[in-house]
């Protein structure tokens, strides 16, 4: 295993430490929708909305990347071997998450300019597991040319490029925070 094979793991093993919100070692379906609910529920939208339809889809999506056999729930040796899987492939990162990304994205831009504040930022992602240091560093790598706010398309890229890098200093390594 190489080192770069040795930063995605820690990377997809931090992303399911992220999801894992009873701790137990065990990421099961609903653990999942309860993390990207409370999201769609920070962006202002109900998340059984029509014009979230994109972001559930992806939520279905994800889920039977990670859990092909559908057995509900998977480890974190499952849940890191399937995003490794799929991590070889940017077509696939791109057919499971980018209409998903870009429509909590396009919610998440509070006045419709197509860039996300950092307020909007901690806003959304307020419960999703990282710290204020973390979450504030996610922002500033994803801010690229420090005005105070990221693209929507820069992220929606980042968020593929996240999956698929095997360059440990990226940019889009800051969504998950530090790692």
């Amino acid at each position: 295993m190489t080192t770069l094979d040795d930063h995605k793991i820690r990377k997809f093993g931090k992303g399911f430490t992220l999801l894992d919100r009873d701790d137990d070692g065990v990421l099961r379906f609903a653990d999942l929708l309860a993390v990207i609910r409370a999201e769609a529920e920070h962006t202002g939208r109900d998340y059984d909305a029509p014009e979230l339809l994109p972001l559930r889809t992806t939520v279905q999506r994800w889920w039977q990347t990670v859990d092909p056999s559908g057995r509900a729930q998977v480890d974190r040796g499952q849940f890191v071997a399937a995003l490794l899987e799929l991590s070889t492939d940017r077509e696939a990162v791109r057919y499971v998450f980018e209409d998903g990304v870009r429509c909590l994205l396009s919610f998440m831009d509070s006045d419709g300019d197509g860039r996300i504040s950092q307020a909007d930022f901690a806003r959304v992602t307020r419960e999703d597991g990282l710290t204020d240091e973390e979450r504030n560093a996610a922002f500033a790598r994803m801010d690229r040319d420090g005005d105070g706010y990221a693209d929507v398309e820069d992220l929606v890229a980042d968020y593929i490029e996240f999956y698929c890098t095997t360059d440990p200093d990226a940019p889009c390594n800051g969504i998950a925070g530090f790692i």
